[in-house]
């Protein structure tokens, strides 16, 4: 089974004591310098609807490469999400047989963005 846990703003895993993490009372980050990208065992439907219920700011990302829906969880941290039916672009990007091509079809979409500019 996999799960992710996302404590509620203004609190945090910290360290110990001994090996084991604790949950600890912090100031809420006004930004954070990480991500993660979790396939969703559900559609964008339902992804777009437990954002709106708790209010988080969400949406639907195309990088011109691949699709991810992009949720803010109480304004930080960023999760990317991937659904069944996007994740066939994002492996043709980063997959196998994709990463082979990845710089080619970089520098193309920075040529495309420099054009457009």
């Amino acid at each position: 089974m996999q799960q992710v846990e996302v404590l509620p703003a203004g609190h945090a895993l910290v360290p110990g004591p001994g090996p084991s993490p604790r949950v600890a009372a912090t100031v809420p980050a006004a930004a954070s310098a990480s991500h993660a990208l979790l396939l969703a065992a559900v559609g964008r439907a339902t992804i777009e609807a437990v954002a709106a219920r708790e209010s988080w700011p969400c949406g639907f990302v195309d990088t011109g490469l691949f699709q991810v829906l992009s949720i803010w969880i109480d304004g930080t941290p960023l999760l990317e999400l991937t659904t069944p039916e996007l994740l066939p672009s994002y492996v043709r990007t980063f997959g196998a047989v994709g990463l082979r091509t990845l710089d080619a079809e970089l520098r193309a979409v920075e040529t495309h963005l420099a054009r457009a500019a």
